[in-house]
């Protein structure tokens, strides 16, 4: 049973590191993102600040899944059913 135990605990400390790494890009990513918006909100044309600030909110929607995304657009299709 050692070596199931060394083979469990390498595999778990490899995907905690693994899962520490991600967060931190992901932080990273997120300032990045907020120097963004934070230069584009402080932008003297008033149609560019507009967009910063569409995006921002558009950033804290929910994702949406495509066929939703073509409901919007009217261009969703209904699945066929494959059962007779």
């Amino acid at each position: 049973m050692g070596w199931l135990e060394g083979l469990l605990t390498g595999y778990n400390d490899t995907m905690g590191q693994i899962r520490r790494e991600h967060a931190i890009k992901a932080e990273q990513s997120a300032q990045r993102e907020g120097k963004v918006y934070e230069a584009l909100l402080n932008s003297p044309d008033h149609e560019i600040r507009a967009m910063a600030a569409t995006g921002l909110i558009q950033g804290t929607q929910p994702k949406r899944g495509r066929a939703a995304c073509r409901a919007g657009s009217g261009r969703c299709r209904a699945r066929r059913s494959t059962r007779r």
